[in-house]
């Protein structure tokens, strides 16, 4: 069933169930997300659980609720997305998501509302386009299954921040706001 596999995992699978984390996120389920057949150690995303990270929000400096009302209170883009394949690293198999300048716009307000330091770009350009949705995070060794994605478009018109764990489960998630996005403040 899989082409190849990869290294081992570098690290232990996150724990579930823990809502630990802030969290800005888009969620692209309403996509065709592959069935997929991997070992049953691997942790498969339910369609629903698919989401683009915007910005961990965990270091943020300003009050939650202070940070919600700024977001609400301006334009924020809608992010169109382009899903054009998979990706494969040791510790995830993940939807490709090449992002417009909408998501890089939507990024800094959510990052400028919680306070939090914009992270630089690397030595590439290629994260200024492409952003990841995980679909499958792998126990052990990673495998890449016989399957293809064809390219699919989504505009994002909400935004959530979330207290979740890391694999934005639905006994851990806490939904703290819905922004919605493309809409006049």
């Amino acid at each position: 069933m899989c082409r190849r596999t990869l290294a081992r995992r570098r690290r232990p699978l996150p724990p579930l169930g823990d809502a630990s984390h802030l969290t800005a996120i888009l969620r692209i389920g309403a996509l065709f997300v592959p069935r997929l057949r991997v070992d049953e150690r691997h942790y498969v995303y339910p369609p629903h659980t698919v989401h683009v990270t915007v910005a961990n929000l965990d270091a943020a400096d300003v009050d939650l609720d202070d940070a919600i009302d700024r977001l609400r209170s301006q334009s924020l883009p809608a992010p169109e997305f382009v899903v054009c394949g998979l990706g494969c690293s040791p510790d995830t198999l993940f939807l490709k998501c090449v992002h417009d300048v909408r998501f890089v716009e939507l990024r800094a307000a959510v990052t400028d509302a919680f306070g939090l330091q914009r992270a630089p770009v690397g030595a590439t350009r290629l994260f200024e386009r492409l952003s990841f949705a995980n679909i499958v995070r792998f126990d052990g060794r990673g495998e890449w299954p016989h399957v293809t994605v064809p390219d699919q478009r989504e505009t994002c018109r909400e935004l959530e921040i979330v207290r979740t764990d890391r694999y934005l489960s639905d006994s851990a998630t806490i939904i703290e706001a819905r922004v919605a996005l493309g809409t006049t403040a």
